[in-house]
């Protein structure tokens, strides 16, 4: 839905409400201090680099910085030592855990939050022993959040703007894919020391990713085993 000069709709009530919160400046500086603000909001609700307007960049880097400072606030989740469905048994026999992580939008950061985030990976890595792999790739949006409930019955009038919503959706989720990265740490053998020592490497690089401020959690169950097929691995949980 379009409106006007904005992107979309919500664009333009983002643009009522900057222009909402600058009129209180009115009674103090006159209309003219209220101008600048509507510049500046209209220039947050337009200007969309890549597809994302400046202000919901600006969050994006203040929600990072907040994961940075406050790991234990994000998705990492630590696991106990004999949970049994937060590892995989694979062929070998080789013993692993997968941590699913999201992302950090570098190319908007500033040069030195930049660079000092890239040496805080590099120190990360350099930390990890081996064993490890690690799968970047993409999966389709799920569409099953954008399908309309069903009903016994539809008028034309009804039918037709439904159908015309299925394939808007359909078309829009064709070109959106979610960003998936994965990373699979084992161990050769199943027995407590070599669990163990999975478990602690786990934990480790747990933390680190969490400490970079990236979203992270360890799979567990059925996502375990969804993710490990993904991967190309095929192991089983252990009973």
């Amino acid at each position: 839905m379009r409106l006007g000069p904005f992107p979309t709709a919500r664009d333009a009530m983002r643009f009522a409400a900057y222009a909402a919160a600058g009129a209180i400046v009115v009674p103090i500086g006159g209309a003219l201090a209220w101008l600048p603000i509507l510049a500046l909001g209209f220039v947050l609700s337009v200007v969309r680099p890549e597809g994302k307007g400046l202000d919901d960049r600006a969050g994006d880097y203040l929600r990072w910085r907040w994961r940075r400072r406050h790991p234990e606030n994000g998705r990492s989740s630590p696991v106990a030592t004999s949970g049994s469905e937060t590892y995989l048994r694979l062929p070998g026999p080789v013993t692993a855990t997968i941590l699913e992580a999201g992302g950090v939008p570098i190319r908007f950061l500033p040069p030195s939050d930049a660079r000092a985030l890239f040496d805080r990976y590099r120190e990360l890595l350099r930390t990890v022993e081996s064993g490890v792999h690690l799968d970047v790739g993409s999966a389709p949006i799920p569409g099953s959040p954008f399908h309309l409930p069903k009903r016994s019955s539809y008028g034309p009038a009804e039918a037709a703007a439904r159908t015309g919503y299925q394939e808007m959706a359909k078309l829009l989720l064709r070109r959106r894919r979610l960003r998936r990265v994965c990373v699979l740490l084992f161990e050769s053998g199943s027995d407590p020391v070599s669990l163990r020592r999975l478990n602690e490497r786990t934990d480790a690089f747990q933390s680190g990713l969490a400490g970079l401020g990236v979203p992270v959690d360890r799979l567990r169950g059925p996502n375990l085993s969804s993710a490990a097929e993904t991967l190309g691995w095929t192991g089983r949980l252990p009973p």
